[in-house]
C-alpha cells in the first residue's frame, strides 16, 4: 500500500444504555479504499493516536491504541478504541490513523488529513446537565451510594427536591449517615451499642451493675478469678514451716516467711542451726566467701575476689620447665601457640625413633599433658614443624628415616590427644628432612623441605589441598642448582604468598625464594641474600609489621667460631635486602636459630651457643634489628639450648621449647617479661 493511495473513511458510533456503567472505550467505523476507489478486503492493523492539533507533526500526543487484526469486508471496518480516559477533557481531539496489512510486522503507513472526534450523545448530555441544572440527572443515572455528603454543598438539597420515599439503604453511605435502628433486644438484655447500619449490640442485663446483694450471688460461685485483688485479699493459702513466720502477705493470699528477729536485733550461735549459713546467705559486700582457688607457678595470688575466686599474675621472671625426661627425648623440637593461648610442642623421641607432642595446659607451660606419641611406624619424627590450623588443631610435618619419606599428621582436636592418621606427601627418592610447615590464608597448609644431597639435594616445597592435607598437589621443586634446600623456614606474606629461605651448601650462602602464587606453582628466581664466607645454616623466617622478611641463620665461615647474623629484607619479596648484621660473635654461637616478631614489632631470636652449650637469646630493639639488647643466657645447666623454637605469647612474653643433650629432655623456657630478660 503506498500513501497517496488509500482514502480512509471513518465513521464515530456511539450508544448508552440503561443501568450499564460507561467505561472509556468508543467504537469507529470507517472505510478503507485506494485512491482508484477500490474496497480492501482482509485483515488490517491499525493505530490511532489522539492530538490536540489537525496538522500532521503538530500538536501534543494524549497516547495511542493499536488494534490488531481487524477485519475489512468490501472496505468496510469496525473497532473499539480506547485511551483509558486520557485523551478526552473537554478539548477538541484529532486522530491520526496509521494502517499496514494484518499479516506484516513492519511499520504502519500514516493516513492523512487526521480525523476530529466529534462529540457523543452523553457528551451533549454532560454539557445539558452542567448548564441547566435542575432534573437534569435523574434517578436512574446515579449509581446507589455514590453520591456522599462531600458532594453536596450546604443547604443543596431541599425537602422539595426529594421525591417521598426514593432514598433507601443503599442510595445511604452508612459511614458518614446513621441508618435505620433495626434491632430490638429479647428479654434479659440491653441494647449496648449500635452499628453504622443499624444493628445494634445486646449484652446480658448483668453486665455493668454496679452493685451486688447478697441475694443475688449464687453460693459457691465467686472464685479466685473474679476478685480483683488490688482492692479485696486472695485467701491465705501459705503455711510457713521450720520455726519460720509470717513476714508478709501479697495480693494473691501467697504469704512470706522469715526465721524471728529477736528484739535486740542480735543473732547468737544458739539461734543459727549448724551448716544453715550457704553461699546465697552471705552478703559479699561485707563477708568474704571462702577463697576456692589457686595459682600455679609461676603466677602469684595478687587478690581475692568478693565471692572467693582467686586473682593471679605471672611473676616478672623466667622459669625453666622440663616437660618430657622418658629416654633421648627433645631434639627438632618445633612450638605453636594455640587458640587457647597454651602452646604445643612437637619432639622427636629418639630413643624410640617416634614423633610425639605435648600441649601445655597454660600460658606458662608450668603445668601440661601427658606426651603424646602421634607416629611410630618405622624410624619417624625428625625435622618436626608445628602449626595451628583455622580449626584450632595442629598439624605436623616431619621426616621419615626409614622410607625416607615425608610425612604429616593432622589432630583431631587442640590437644592433640587423638589424631587423624599419619599421611605421607613425598617419597620420591629420599625427601623430607629440614620441614617447615605454615598455613596458607585459604587454610590449606604448604611444606618447605630438602631432598637428601646424595639423592638430589633439591628445595622442593607441597601445597596440601585441604585442611587435614589428606589430599596435596603435586611436589614442586624451588631450586635444584648443586647441594640446596638444607635447613629450610618457610612463611606466609602480606600477599599471602609463602616465602622460603634455605641454606646452598654447594656455595655456602644463604638463599630465598618468593612463590608467586599461594600454592608455590610459580615462583621467582632463587635469591642469594649472603654470600660472605659459609653462611646460611639454622634459617628462621618471619614476616615483620612492615611487611618485609627478616631472617636469623648462622656464620660458619671459621670453623668453631660460629656467629649468629641476621639480615632484613627492605621489601615483601625480599628482592632487596639491607646489609647483614652480627648479633652475637661471642664463641661458636648462632646454631638452632629461631625468629618470631615481638608485640613491640621487634624481633627476637633464640639460638644455641655450642661454645658454652648454653640456650641464649637476644632481643632486637627496632624492627630491622641494626640494634640489639645484649645477648642473655637463659639456661646454663649442663648442655642445653640445641634443637630451639621460639613463639610469642598471648601475654607478649617469648616462649622457647629446646633440648638438654645432658640429660635427653625436652624443656621449656618461658620468659618473665617481652625482652626475655628475666
Amino acid at each position: 500500500m503506498k500513501r497517496n493511495k488509500i482514502i480512509l473513511l471513518l465513521i464515530l458510533y456511539g450508544f448508552m444504555a440503561n443501568a450499564i456503567p460507561l467505561d472509556t472505550s468508543f467504537t469507529y467505523q470507517g472505510e478503507l479504499k485506494n485512491s482508484a476507489g477500490i474496497a480492501y478486503n482482509g485483515l488490517f492493523d491499525f493505530r490511532f493516536e489522539a492530538f490536540d492539533a489537525s496538522l500532521e507533526n503538530t500538536g501534543f500526543s494524549f497516547g495511542f491504541f493499536i488494534a490488531d487484526d481487524v477485519q475489512v469486508t468490501d472496505g468496510i471496518f469496525t473497532t473499539q478504541i480506547d485511551f483509558d480516559g486520557g485523551a478526552f477533557f473537554g478539548d477538541k481531539v484529532w486522530l491520526e490513523i496509521s494502517v499496514r496489512d494484518g499479516n506484516s510486522t513492519g511499520g504502519y503507513q500514516t493516513l492523512l488529513p487526521r480525523q476530529q472526534v466529534t462529540a457523543t450523545p452523553y457528551a451533549s448530555h454532560a454539557s445539558f446537565a452542567q448548564n441547566i441544572g435542575i432534573n437534569s440527572v435523574s434517578t436512574n443515572e446515579i449509581i446507589n451510594a455514590t453520591i456522599a455528603t462531600a458532594d453536596l454543598a450546604n443547604s443543596s438539597v431541599s425537602s422539595a427536591k426529594i421525591v417521598d420515599g426514593t432514598i433507601v439503604a443503599a442510595d445511604v453511605n452508612s459511614a458518614q449517615v446513621q441508618r435505620r435502628v433495626t434491632t430490638t433486644c429479647p428479654a434479659g438484655q440491653f441494647m449496648q451499642a449500635v452499628n453504622q447500619d443499624g444493628t445494634a449490640v445486646c449484652v446480658a442485663e448483668t453486665a455493668g451493675i454496679t452493685s451486688v446483694t447478697s441475694a443475688e450471688i449464687v453460693d459457691g460461685t465467686i472464685a479466685a478469678v473474679d476478685i480483683d485483688n488490688t482492692q479485696i485479699q486472695q485467701r491465705v493459702s501459705t503455711v510457713c514451716s521450720g520455726g519460720r513466720v509470717v513476714k508478709s502477705i501479697n495480693a494473691s493470699g501467697i504469704a512470706t516467711c522469715v526465721f524471728p528477729t529477736p528484739s535486740d536485733n542480735s543473732v547468737n550461735s544458739t539461734k543459727v542451726l549448724d551448716g544453715s549459713i550457704v553461699a546465697a546467705d552471705v552478703d559479699t559486700n561485707q563477708i568474704q566467701q571462702r577463697i576456692n582457688g589457686s595459682c600455679i607457678f609461676p603466677e602469684y595470688l595478687t587478690s581475692v575476689s568478693q565471692t572467693g575466686n582467686v586473682v593471679c599474675a605471672r611473676m616478672p621472671i623466667g622459669v625453666r620447665i622440663i616437660l618430657d625426661s622418658t629416654g633421648n627425648v627433645g631434639a627438632n623440637t618445633s612450638i605453636a601457640i594455640g587458640a587457647d593461648g597454651n602452646p604445643i610442642i612437637s619432639y622427636s623421641d629418639f630413643s624410640n625413633a617416634v614423633l610425639k607432642v605435648v600441649k601445655c595446659s597454660n600460658p606458662s607451660c608450668s603445668t601440661f599433658n601427658t606426651p603424646i606419641a602421634l607416629d611410630s611406624a618405622g624410624s619417624v619424627g625428625f625435622y618436626t614443624s608445628i602449626a595451628i590450623g583455622t580449626d584450632g588443631n595442629p598439624i605436623i610435618s616431619y621426616y621419615n628415616d626409614s622410607n625416607g619419606d615425608l610425612k604429616v599428621v593432622k589432630c583431631s582436636n587442640p590437644g592433640c590427644s587423638t589424631a587423624n592418621t599419619p599421611i605421607t606427601l613425598d617419597s620420591a627418592g629420599d625427601v623430607g628432612s629440614f620441614t617447615s610447615i605454615a598455613i596458607g590464608t585459604d587454610g590449606n597448609p604448604i611444606i618447605s623441605y630438602s631432598e637428601n644431597p646424595f639423592n638430589n639435594g633439591n628445595l622442593k616445597v607441597v601445597k596440601c589441598s585441604n585442611p587435614g592435607c589428606s589430599t596435596a598437589n603435586t611436589p614442586t621443586t624451588l631450586d635444584s642448582t648443586g647441594d640446596v634446600g638444607t635447613f629450610t623456614s618457610i612463611a606466609i606474606g602480606t600477599d599471602d604468598n609463602p616465602i622460603i629461605s634455605y641454606y646452598d651448601g654447594s656455595n655456602g650462602d644463604l638463599k630465598v625464594v618468593r612463590c608467586i602464587t599461594s600454592s608455590c606453582s610459580l615462583f621467582t628466581s632463587p635469591q642469594t641474600i649472603d654470600s660472605a664466607g659459609d653462611v646460611g645454616r639454622y634459617t628462621s623466617i618471619a614476616i615483620g609489621t612492615d611487611d618485609n622478611p627478616i631472617i636469623s641463620y648462622s656464620d660458619d665461615t671459621v670453623f668453631g667460631n660460629g656467629n649468629l647474623k641476621v639480615v632484613k629484607c627492605s621489601n615483601p619479596i625480599c628482592s632487596t635486602f639491607n646489609s647483614p648484621l652480627t648479633l652475637d660473635s661471642a664463641g661458636t654461637v648462632g646454631r638452632f636459630t629461631s625468629i618470631a616478631i615481638g608485640t613491640d614489632g621487634n624481633p627476637i631470636i633464640s639460638y644455641y651457643d655450642s661454645n658454652n652449650d648454653y640456650l641464649k637469646v637476644v632481643k632486637c630493639s627496632n624492627p630491622s634489628c641494626s640494634t640489639i639488647n645484649t645477648p642473655i643466657a637463659l639456661d646454663s645447666a649442663g648442655v642445653v639450648g640445641a634443637y630451639t623454637s621460639i613463639a610469642i605469647g598471648t601475654d607478649g612474653n617469648p616462649i622457647i621449647s629446646y633440648q638438654d643433650l645432658s640429660n635427653g629432655d625436652l624443656k621449656v623456657y618461658s620468659c618473665g617479661d617481652a625482652n626475655c630478660s628475666n
